[in-house]
């Protein structure tokens, strides 16, 4: 008997406390960190947009007062399909196709730099002119018979030979005459003909003077 009261006696002392853990359990509130994932807090003032339009588009946190706002606007340009690039390139606006010589101009045959009669008469003409003139540019020209440096260099030989005439014919300083070779380029006629041909094979006498500025 005084074992089984002995017994009863440690059972009562085990059970009492059970109702005072459960109500202590019951009775205090759990703390919000408790409540949430470890390692996570939440993003205060964030939110989820769309951010770009079309393709190019995609999904990420933004700032609420910073996040971007669909207008009707917006909507028109995003359904609106983009133009494709236009790759091919643009034709010049039209102009024309040969050059005019501004000056005196001085023809020569075919492969020369010789002055011909006719033009050594006409620079004489010129005579008054030509010391006038607060400066003289001459710039001799080809046809495109031939090949590229055999033109610049033929260019250059009928420019001299005009500069040499106006110096030791005419009496011009060399300082005042400048002259340049121009061969393969700017035509002022057509090379497939022989007329445009003749026409191309010249040089250009410029007289300028004191207030103009020289090219």
């Amino acid at each position: 008997m005084k074992r089984q009261a002995q017994r009863a006696a440690l059972m009562l002392s085990a059970a009492l406390p059970l109702p005072i853990l459960f109500s202590g359990c019951a009775s205090t509130p759990m703390p919000d960190s408790a409540q949430q994932i470890s390692g996570t807090r939440p993003l205060v003032g964030f939110s989820i947009a769309q951010l770009g339009y079309d393709e190019s588009s995609y999904f990420g946190m933004c700032l609420q007062a910073a996040c971007p706002v669909v207008t009707p606007k917006t909507n028109a340009l995003s359904a609106q399909p983009a133009a494709p690039s236009d790759t091919r390139q643009k034709a010049p606006p039209s102009q024309d196709r040969f050059m005019k010589p501004e000056g005196f101009v001085i023809h020569f045959d075919a492969a020369s730099a010789e002055l011909e009669q006719s033009a050594t008469a006409a620079l004489v003409q010129l005579a008054d002119q030509a010391r006038h003139a607060a400066h003289i540019t001459v710039v001799g020209r080809t046809d495109s018979t031939g090949s590229r440096a055999f033109n610049q260099r033929l260019a250059w030989q009928r420019a001299r030979v005009v500069g040499t005439f106006l110096r030791e014919q005419l009496g011009i300083a060399p300082a005042r005459i400048t002259v340049e070779g121009r061969g393969a380029c700017c035509y002022v006629a057509d090379n497939t003909t022989s007329d445009g041909r003749r026409a191309n094979r010249h040089a250009v006498v410029t007289f300028h003077l004191a207030q103009e500025a020289l090219p």
